[in-house]
């Protein structure tokens, strides 16, 4: 049921700071009201879209501070509140991508390759260029990754991917982007994370 009375006057007040603080670039203390106003109205889809959007911010800054892990935690949080938001999703997996590369196994490679394949199938069409210069991104570090152990075969297949997703893309024309991967995704759009617009009011 909806909140009524104090409950819901609550909620609004706290969703009119959340906003206000998101608005000053306050990612941490707009999470923090609409936190306590998303418990005092849970169904209130507006405030569980203004907390999906804090929590992107405050995930994207504290990536772009190299708190990594706390800024997978962020988003995370966010992917739960809202497992079918595109930027959310891209967010995850571009920070999944891009940092750390050379450390990642095999499993980080995949939870990227399928966050990066949930956002392509819920995104908009004017998002999917990006999107998929993203993947393509990903398979050329991938294949990278496998070339440098040695496995060529699986290398070729991870190129010829990138290929296939993006062909016009310019670091997956040419197989001796290999040895600046790293340096295409830091340079290009698709290793950057999105910010989003601001939240709205109830």
């Amino acid at each position: 049921l909806a909140p009524t009375g104090a409950g819901a006057a609550t909620a609004r007040l706290l969703n009119e700071q959340g906003v206000a603080r998101f608005q000053g670039g306050d990612y941490a203390g707009a999470v923090d009201a609409l936190r306590q106003a998303i418990n005092q109205a849970p169904d209130n889809a507006t405030i569980r879209l203004n907390l999906v959007q804090a929590l992107n911010g405050w995930g994207v800054e504290l990536g772009e501070k190299n708190d990594y892990a706390n800024a997978l935690r962020r988003l995370e949080e966010a992917r739960r509140l809202d497992p079918q938001h595109a930027a959310v999703r891209t967010n995850l997996a571009v920070l999944r991508m891009n940092y750390g590369t050379f450390e990642m196994e095999k499993k980080r490679f995949r939870a990227a390759e399928r966050l990066l394949t949930e956002a392509y199938e819920t995104a908009d069409a004017r998002r999917l260029a990006q999107i998929d210069e993203r993947r393509a991104t990903l398979y050329l570090l991938w294949a990278r990754e496998q070339r440098a152990g040695g496995r060529v075969d699986e290398a070729e297949r991870r190129l010829k991917k990138s290929l296939q997703i993006a062909p016009t893309f310019v670091c997956a024309r040419n197989a001796s982007m290999f040895e600046s991967a790293s340096s295409c995704a830091g340079s290009s759009s698709s290793g950057k994370l999105e910010r989003l617009n601001g939240p709205s009011v109830a």
